[in-house]
């Protein structure tokens, strides 16, 4: 008769053959994940161009509002190069008759292709002059 210690022996001794459903399953969703991943990470790197940050920017006085002497004027500032910038810089100019009146306000992050609304405030009626907008340093 064979010992009972010995049946243990030979049954964990026995190699497994095969894998679960579950280690295939698992198997193939990582391996897709992976995939999935890296072929984003090639494309985004492939169809990303390398042109520095450059900005648009739009005064828009038809949405002027605020209170008697007081304006504020929303601007529309655009990143149309393929890089981040950081703290953007706007100076915004009402010029009416011989007055000149100026005000600046800071975008902090500006992504690649994003656009961001910055508000300039003037003490001068916008409809009674020409606006305009210029980035005047950015990092």
């Amino acid at each position: 008769m064979s010992d009972p210690g010995q049946q243990e022996g030979e049954a964990s001794g026995k190699k497994r053959q095969g894998h679960s459903a579950a280690e295939w399953i698992t198997l193939i969703l990582s391996s897709l994940l992976i995939a999935g991943v890296t072929g984003a990470v090639a494309y985004f790197t492939i169809t990303r161009g390398d042109a520095p940050p450059s900005f648009a920017a739009v005064p828009r006085p038809a949405e002027t509002r605020g209170d008697p002497g007081i304006f504020y004027v929303p601007v529309q500032v655009t990143n149309t190069g393929d890089e981040a910038a950081q703290e953007i810089q706007v100076r915004v100019e009402l010029q009416s008759g011989e007055q000149t009146e100026t005000a600046v306000f800071t975008i902090d992050l500006l992504a690649a292709s994003e656009s961001e609304e910055g508000t300039a405030v003037f003490r001068s009626d916008p409809s009674q002059g020409e606006i305009q907008a210029v980035v005047e340093s950015f990092i």
